[in-house]
């Protein structure tokens, strides 16, 4: 089935302050090497963009790490999302100027809706992607916050439809539920997004194999699929998914 989109294939970096890491479930997060390095490994493989997120960021209160922004910049010549810790448009405008092309916010969107219309009056829809950390409680998919480990009792469709009509870009859609578990993805919350949006979505959490990639194009309504574990640690290459588009 051909998507509306052309899929990307983006390479997901959580960082931890200058370091990347890697946990399961966004707990246990572990050092697991060099962002820069990584970033540059990535592009050299012809991978299509560098999702940076600061995840621990929000939760302790700092921003993303802006000189290591700036170094994967420097690495890399292709789009570069950064975020982590955002919380106005002066966050926005030191991360465009340290190389990334794109913010991506969570928490903050919950509680400052003028930020969203303050972003895409200055640099347009394109600058800003809505991310939204998934987790299934007693059936239902709801959107957290803080690295996941806040409930905003919103579900995940009604969130990502009000980010859709405020006007961002895009969305980046994580289950929190599969991160980093190498077990697949949640195609019960993929089914969840299907109908009704219209934007460009992200996703992912737990890609683990080429099975899960060919289902993956399946979903003619994603634009994107983040990958995190299954490159870091080799499971996966960028040749062999480029391979299969």
């Amino acid at each position: 089935m051909k998507n509306n989109f052309p899929l990307r294939i983006i390479a997901r970096l959580d960082l931890k302050e200058e370091f990347l890491i890697k946990g399961i479930y966004f707990e246990g997060l572990k050092k697991i090497g060099n962002p820069e390095n990584k970033s540059k490994s990535y592009y050299l493989e012809g991978i299509d963009e560098i999702l940076c997120i600061d995840v621990m960021a929000t939760l302790f209160n700092r921003k993303i790490d802006l000189k290591v922004l700036k170094r994967i910049s420097k690495q890399v010549l292709l789009p570069i999302t950064a975020g982590g810790g955002i919380k106005n448009i002066e966050d926005v405008e030191k991360c465009f100027e340290n190389g990334s092309d794109k913010v991506t916010l969570n928490t903050e969107l919950f509680k400052n809706k003028k930020l969203i219309k303050n972003i895409i009056d200055r640099y347009g829809s394109q600058a800003l992607q809505g991310s939204i950390q998934s987790k299934k409680i007693d059936g239902q998919f709801y959107a957290f916050t803080h690295a996941a480990r806040e409930n905003s009792f919103k579900s995940v469709l009604d969130h990502a439809l009000e980010l859709q009509d405020s006007g961002v870009g895009e969305l980046l859609v994580t289950s929190a539920d599969q991160d980093g578990t190498l077990k697949g993805l949640d195609w019960h919350l993929l089914e969840k997004l299907k109908s009704k949006l219209t934007i460009p979505i992200i996703f992912g959490g737990g890609l683990s194999s080429v099975k899960d990639f060919k289902k993956i194009l399946e979903y003619n309504f994603l634009s994107g699929i983040a990958i995190g574990s299954a490159l870091h640690f080799n499971i996966l290459s960028i040749k062999e998914l480029k391979s299969l588009l």
